[in-house]
C-alpha cells in the first residue's frame, strides 16, 4: 500500500482528482461491495480494539506498571489506528468521534502546563518523547481528514482541534494546536470554482472554507512570535487550497501598497457567494 501507484487507495481526494486515468487492478477490486463491507468491518473492529491503549490513565493513577505500559504503547497504538483509519472505507460517525476525542485527549494530556519559552519563531529543547507523541497524534488527526467529504467536515475537524487548545493561555499549547491546524490545511481538499447557469461563480463550500479562515486569523496577531509564525503558515496553506486565493501571499500583505490591498479586497469580495 505504500507504493506510489497505490496512492489513490490511501487518499480518496487524489483518487477523485485522477478520475479513471491509470486505474489499477487494486482499485477495481476495492469496489466489490462484499469485499469492501468485510474489510470495513474488520478495520472498525481493529480500531475499537486499539482505542483502550490510547486512553489516558485516570488522574492520580499510582499503578506504575500500568503507567509504564501506557507510555510504551501510546505511540504505536496511535500509529496503528492512523494507518487503519487512512484505509479508503467509510468510517462510522460514532467511531470517528471516538477516535478524534481520544486523540485530542492524548495531545492535551501530554502537553506540559508549565511555561515553555519560545526561541524566536519556534520552541527549542522539546522533549523527544513529547515530539514523537505530537507527531503520532498529528498523523492520526490527518487520517480523519480523509473522511471529511466536504469543507463542512474539514471545518468541523479544524474547530475541534482549535477548541482543544488554540486559545489556551499556555504558549506551547497554542503553538502545538495551531501547528496541527496548519498540517490539516495542507492536506485539505481543493476548493474549486463552479459556474452557474448565468455564468455566476457558485460553490456551497465557500462558507465552510471561510469558517476555517476565521479560526486562523486571530492567531496571526498572537502575542507569541512562534504562534504567529505557524498561524501565518497555516493561513497560507488554507489560501493555497482555494482557487480564488491560491496566488495570495499572506506573509507579504504587511508590505503591500494601498492599491494592492484594495485589489486584494475586491478579489475577496468577488469570491464570496452571491445571494
Amino acid at each position: 500500500r505504500g507504493a506510489p501507484e497505490n496512492a489513490g487507495l490511501r487518499d480518496p481526494f487524489l483518487q477523485a482528482a485522477r478520475g479513471d486515468e491509470g486505474e489499477q487492478p487494486g482499485a477495481r477490486l476495492s469496489q466489490d461491495p462484499s469485499l469492501r463491507a468485510a474489510l470495513c468491518l474488520q478495520r472498525d473492529g481493529l480500531v475499537r480494539a486499539l482505542l483502550p491503549f490510547v486512553k489516558q490513565p485516570p488522574e492520580g493513577e499510582t499503578d506504575e506498571p500500568k503507567l509504564a505500559m501506557f507510555q510504551e504503547l501510546i505511540c504505536p497504538a496511535l500509529n496503528a489506528i492512523s494507518s487503519l483509519i487512512a484505509m479508503p472505507f467509510d468510517l462510522p460517525s460514532n467511531l470517528y468521534a471516538s477516535v478524534l476525542e481520544d486523540s485530542l485527549s492524548v495531545l492535551i494530556f501530554s502537553l506540559p502546563n508549565g511555561q515553555m519559552r519560545a526561541t524566536g519563531e519556534s520552541f527549542s529543547d522539546i522533549d523527544p518523547v513529547l515530539s514523537t507523541r505530537i507527531q503520532a497524534v498529528t498523523s492520526l488527526v490527518k487520517s480523519l481528514l480523509f473522511h471529511a467529504n466536504s469543507w463542512l467536515g474539514v471545518s468541523r475537524l479544524l474547530q475541534a482541534v482549535h477548541a482543544a487548545g488554540a486559545n489556551c493561555p499556555v504558549e506551547f499549547i497554542r503553538w502545538t494546536c495551531t501547528q496541527l491546524l496548519g498540517e490539516l490545511c495542507k492536506a485539505a481538499p481543493i476548493l474549486s470554482v463552479t459556474t452557474g447557469e448565468e455564468g455566476e461563480e457558485m460553490n456551497s463550500d465557500v462558507g465552510d472554507w471561510c469558517e476555517c479562515l476565521a479560526l486562523l486569523l486571530p492567531r496571526t496577531g498572537d502575542s507569541c512570535k512562534a504562534v504567529v509564525a505557524v498561524a501565518i503558515d497555516a493561513l497560507q496553506q488554507l489560501l493555497s487550497r482555494c482557487e480564488w486565493t491560491a496566488s495570495v501571499n499572506f506573509g507579504a500583505l504587511g508590505e503591500a501598497s494601498a492599491p494592492a490591498a484594495v485589489e486584494l479586497g475586491v478579489a475577496k469580495r468577488r469570491s464570496l457567494p452571491r445571494e
